[in-house]
């Protein structure tokens, strides 16, 4: 049986810990590592933490004084992992008991796929299920090329990270191109990563986990709303800029989008900075992306906002908007991403 690593990062989890670390325990593909780490709780996920690697040799802990976040302990628990397949388990999820069995099976049958997905159950933070989501199901293919894979991630991340397992050969080859300063959507950008390298996916229909809604989530709380939408726009630009450099599957998707990729950034941008949310640093990473190296400040920033630039993409940005808004009400399920690209699975 070939060795899965399990990778938890946790921050003040107690609440949901328990059930979460037993769904791991209870896994009937028992050859497997956890690695859990303490992103810097106050609370009782430490000790809950240190109970389940007492009474199971099969969990590692490491903890950390301060928090940093779930990219750089995404990151970290990368270089800590040992097994030739790996999942990312979020701290109030739960796993079904044959999650692992059922993804191992697939990846050993198939090994030119790079991971094997599905759709999660949701839950309420009650544990009662969920009500059905409003937006309809994408029509996701069995299995899909990598190329293919790479296009419709541009428009959309229809991956959830718990129903995940993944090749870790690949991830370690892309850990020079990780990049933690993307809090609401790393792993939509570690995703995009490994389709540029033109393996396949998988798609399991039948939930094997199951994602817990509640108001504590990371992408529900208000506070954090400029952030995640400047992210959502930045993620897919650095992320194909990023791998047109090593991978011939991205190099013409690069060509071909990387400018719609930079209005939809600077659509965003204009948007945050008439508020007073952008933040500079947000700036430079999409110009970095986008012009592939460092560009010189000529003039001071408006908020943030190098107003030159955006004079001088006006036209693009106004044709840019006109094509994604055309494009969006064509599409039946929502879209994050570029929707003009307009994949045939979102409009099933």
């Amino acid at each position: 049986m070939k060795l899965v690593s399990i990778l938890i990062a946790a921050y003040n989890a107690e609440k949901y810990f328990d059930e979460m670390l037993g769904s791991v325990r209870a896994q009937t593909y028992d050859n497997f590592e956890a690695w859990i780490l303490d992103d810097g709780s106050t609370d009782g996920t430490h000790a809950a933490a240190l109970r389940c690697a007492a009474a199971d040799p099969r969990f590692k802990v490491v903890r950390w004084e301060q928090n940093r976040g779930v990219s750089d302990a995404s990151f970290a628990l990368f270089t800590l992992m040992r097994g030739e397949y790996w999942c990312r388990c979020d701290s109030d999820d739960v796993l079904h008991p044959d999650f692992l069995a059922r993804r191992v099976a697939l990846l050993e049958a198939h090994p030119e796929a790079v991971m094997a997905s599905g759709p999660p159950e949701i839950i309420r933070g009650d544990g009662e299920h969920g009500a059905a989501t409003a937006n309809p199901r994408p029509a996701i293919p069995a299995n899909t090329r990598g190329a293919d894979m790479l296009r419709i991630m541009l428009q959309h991340n229809i991956i959830h990270t718990t129903s995940t397992l993944a090749r870790a050969s690949v991830t370690k080859t892309l850990m020079p191109f990780l990049r933690a300063e993307f809090r609401f959507a790393e792993d939509w950008y570690i995703w995009l990563l490994h389709f540029a390298t033109g393996f396949d996916f998988l798609y399991d229909a039948a939930p094997a986990a199951k994602y817990r809604k509640h108001p504590a989530n990371t992408s529900s709380k208000r506070d954090m709303f400029d952030a995640r939408k400047a992210q959502i726009r930045l993620v897919p630009l650095v992320a194909l800029s990023a791998a047109a450099g090593f991978s011939a599957t991205a190099r013409p998707l690069w060509a071909r989008w990387r400018r719609v990729l930079w209005c939809n950034w600077l659509i965003c941008a204009i948007r945050l900075a008439l508020r007073g949310k952008l933040d500079p640093a947000w700036m430079a990473s999409a110009a970095f992306a986008y012009h592939g190296a460092a560009v010189p400040r000529r003039r001071p920033a408006w908020r943030g906002l190098h107003l030159a630039t955006v004079f001088a993409n006006l036209p693009a940005i106004a044709w840019c908007k006109f094509a994604e808004t055309r494009a969006r009400r064509k599409t039946k399920y929502p879209v994050l991403g570029v929707a003009q690209i307009n994949d045939e699975i979102f409009n099933n």
